[in-house]
């Protein structure tokens, strides 16, 4: 293969690498306001307790799947890791080399062996698989808002009418 067919694959490849890890941006920024949005909701909807039994069950169920809610944008934000390997791209596999003369010369050697494209299509299925995971968890995490709204929302209105002086 020629320098210019080398060239193109690693662009194309590093191309898909960015967009790649620009959807790894979005889920974490969607993710990070569905957190906020869960404490901001909770804390507001949820700060009183109701007084009867029905409305305790639903403020319990809102308070759960809040909570649960939450767990799954923090998992979202903070996915597993791909395992580790002897990649000159992952900043993982470079932060565990001893030196930067370590990490230059596995970087020379492999881009002396033509083998920098192939790097980047092993980092993509890697990202790639901790994308599918996080759209996983960020799903959930959206379900379980709506429902914990869907929830909270009848039982602020009924300690909200409870609270309030009776005429």
């Amino acid at each position: 293969m020629n320098l210019s067919e080398e060239v193109a694959k690693v662009k194309v490849a590093k191309g898909v690498n960015d967009l790649l890890n620009h959807y790894v941006g979005v889920l974490d920024t969607k993710a990070s306001a569905f957190l906020a949005g869960n404490v901001a909701a909770a804390s507001f909807l949820l700060k009183e307790m109701p007084i009867p039994l029905y409305a305790k069950v639903l403020y319990f169920t809102a308070l759960t799947c809040h909570a649960a809610s939450v767990i799954m944008a923090g998992t979202t934000i903070f996915p597993r890791l791909p395992k580790p390997s002897n990649s000159v791209i992952f900043w993982g596999d470079i932060a565990r080399l001893t030196s930067l003369e370590t990490y230059t010369k596995l970087f020379n050697s492999v881009l002396e062996a033509e083998q920098i494209d192939e790097q980047y299509t092993a980092q993509n299925y890697f990202t790639a698989r901790v994308l599918k995971r996080k759209y996983h968890c960020l799903r959930w995490c959206i379900a379980l808002f709506f429902f914990a709204l869907f929830a909270a929302f009848p039982a602020f209105l009924v300690a909200s009418k409870w609270d309030s002086p009776q005429p």
